[in-house]
């Protein structure tokens, strides 16, 4: 046995220790944070991490690779426009704002046409994802009414509403489900 493996306890006791004595689930793990890359950016005295990302490759590689991508998911999350329904259909200024702070924070050539495809195609997944964790949280209730007055974390109450009338919309059905 593998040390500090338990012995004899299956999954469900082991999670039990989610559970607080009132029978309440406890919070997760809570917004994602970018530690490394704020403590770095904070002792670096204006010196931004390089991203490379290569020829062929549509990711980046090195160092800072996956403070890259970590930081790129906070971003898109926090800045870009959940009213649209995919990332090619973002207004080009709010994609501007977005590639402002990119290069706010790392040493990054946006002006390079493979690099700024790249870092569409990884804004893209992103926002993806997003939209896919805001319909996940939208199938949790049991009507499109009781959905629309509970708007999911950090999401203005008139955002969570057109988010809301997107997923119920005969054309997402389709698609999302």
């Amino acid at each position: 046995m593998a040390p500090g493996s338990q012995q004899g306890t299956n999954r469900a006791s082991r999670n039990s220790s989610n559970v607080n004595s009132g029978g309440q689930i406890k919070k997760g793990r809570g917004k994602a944070k970018n530690v490394a890359l704020d403590q770095y950016l904070a002792k670096s005295n204006g010196i931004k991490p390089k991203v490379n990302i290569p020829d062929g490759k549509l990711k980046p590689v090195g160092a800072w690779a996956a403070e890259f991508t970590t930081e790129l998911g906070i971003i898109c999350r926090t800045y870009a426009p959940i009213r649209v329904a995919q990332w090619k259909k973002v207004e080009q200024k709010d994609k501007e704002q977005i590639y402002n702070l990119i290069s706010d924070k790392f040493e990054i050539d946006l002006n390079c046409s493979r690099i700024l495809f790249a870092v569409n195609k990884m804004l893209s997944r992103r926002f993806k994802g997003y939209k896919h964790e805001l319909h996940k949280y939208y199938q949790t209730f049991n009507s499109h009414d009781e959905a629309c007055e509970k708007p999911f974390n950090d999401v203005s109450a008139e955002d969570w509403e057109l988010c809301c009338q997107e997923f119920a919309s005969k054309k997402i059905q389709g698609i999302l489900s």
